[in-house]
């Protein structure tokens, strides 16, 4: 006979702002990456903040001499998100043909999945998508040592330069932007399996996109009942 699993607990761990923010600082989309090792956060600023995941050491709790576990992955281990990085995903525009202005906000985040250490993300606001690459790095410079190698008579001294690494540093990159492909709202982005393409939807249509062209996207579901192909004119950061 199964011993009765223990009862899961759950806990407060962190709060992320404060309870006295603006309607511009609060949090419009969040989006976890596949495997919980990262949270981004959209607001209607257009920024989108990065938190990573962290595992810190709690006191176990005791009872009858059996240690009981805290609800994480471990006893006496409690899943974390600390800030890692901030960038500003999209600024207000102004639309010309509708003669409105485009808020920043962000309407949905999206992680793809990773192939390297690098972060790509997808984000939106009404008008535009884009595709960021978030990379942390370390700063490398070259010191040159003198080593004299014997003490013999003739013997020059050799300056043998060796790295040294500084503090890592997070940076992020616009690497592609998706525009003109919808005339209203965009509401949600979406990824294949492929890693390839993805959609996105506002009210009336629903565009395919492939990751490697900015200028033109497929319309799979529009208000005139058939498919044709939206031209658009953008351009991309390479």
């Amino acid at each position: 006979m199964k011993e009765p699993k223990e009862p899961r607990e759950w806990r407060l761990t962190r709060i992320f702002g404060a309870d006295d923010t603006n309607d511009e600082d609060s949090v419009s989309t969040v989006d976890f990456d596949r495997k919980g090792e990262f949270l981004a956060a959209g607001d209607r600023q257009g920024r989108v903040v990065l938190f990573k995941k962290t595992l810190q050491q709690t006191p176990t709790k005791t009872n009858g001499g059996k240690k009981k576990s805290s609800g994480s992955k471990s006893p006496g281990t409690l899943i974390d998100y600390q800030y890692y990085h901030e960038f500003k995903s999209h600024a207000a525009e102004f639309d010309c043909f509708k003669t409105v202005e485009v808020e920043p906000k962000i309407n949905r985040v999206k992680f793809l999945p990773r192939s390297s250490t690098d972060l790509a993300i997808l984000t939106t606001n009404d008008r535009t998508i884009k595709l960021w690459k978030v990379t942390e790095k370390r700063p490398r410079s070259f010191v040159k040592e003198n080593h004299s190698p014997t003490q013999e008579e003739g013997a020059l001294d050799v300056d043998i330069p060796h790295a040294v690494y500084g503090d890592p540093f997070v940076t992020a990159n616009c690497r592609k932007l998706y525009n003109n492909a919808h005339a209203f709202a965009i509401n949600s982005i979406s990824l294949f399996s492929d890693q390839e393409t993805f959609l996105s939807a506002d009210d009336l249509r629903i565009n395919l996109w492939n990751m490697g062209i900015t200028n033109q996207s497929f319309s799979t579901c529009s208000p005139w009942g058939s498919t044709k192909h939206t031209q658009t004119s953008s351009t991309s950061n390479p």
